[in-house]
């Protein structure tokens, strides 16, 4: 149990941390996107959801204070669907399929963290 609880760690940390670092590596596109939804703020909005991701992440990674870690993320997460997966805006229905998925995604990983939330 112990070895899976550290390699769940490891795996969803790890996915926090990877998706806010590209919040800063791939800013230009990150912003563009997020301007390009109608994201108020586009640029600090960008900024503040790649440390919202990556402090989540490293809370979740090392087990230290989890249920900010959490908020932090679900906050990102919660925002990302409605502004920048808003599904239901789009016509084209390839494009609205993919945002539908990640939508979904977030969705589910929002569910996730409401689990680890009610555990720890």
């Amino acid at each position: 149990m112990e070895t899976a609880l550290l390699i769940g760690q490891i795996l969803f940390g790890g996915y926090f941390l990877v998706m806010g670092s590209m919040h800063f590596t791939q800013y230009k596109m990150m912003h563009m996107m997020a301007k390009q939804k109608g994201t108020p703020l586009a640029g600090l909005a960008t900024v503040v959801g790649g440390l919202f991701l990556i402090l989540g992440g490293l809370g979740i990674l090392f087990w230290t204070q989890v249920g900010i870690s959490v908020l932090l993320l679900i906050i990102f997460l919660f925002f990302a669907a409605l502004f920048i997966h808003n599904f239901w805006a789009l016509k084209d229905p390839m494009d609205k399929m993919i945002q539908m998925v990640n939508f979904m995604r977030n969705i589910g990983l929002i569910g996730a963290l409401l689990i680890i939330y009610s555990i720890m």
